[in-house]
């Protein structure tokens, strides 16, 4: 997981479901396709569940446990 994924997860994990766009503004994303790209791994990992299509700044993203237990592995 990188620093990203894991800065998100940890967004998440505080705030629990929140879109994309208010994922941005709390960790003061600058480049959408990054923001993106790293939702969608999270996604793909099982980490995050997905309320909606993804990709929009509207997709809401909540936090699975296996995403909480990831984060207990991370260094």
């Amino acid at each position: 997981m990188d620093a990203l994924e894991e800065r998100l997860l940890r967004e998440l994990r505080r705030g629990g479901q929140l879109t994309a766009d208010d994922l941005a503004n709390r960790i003061q994303a600058r480049h959408w396709v990054e923001l993106s790209t790293a939702l969608s791994q999270l996604a793909s990992k099982g980490y995050v569940t997905v309320i909606g299509p993804l990709g929009r700044a509207s997709t809401r993203y909540k936090v699975h446990p296996q995403g909480v237990a990831a984060l207990g592995r991370a260094p």
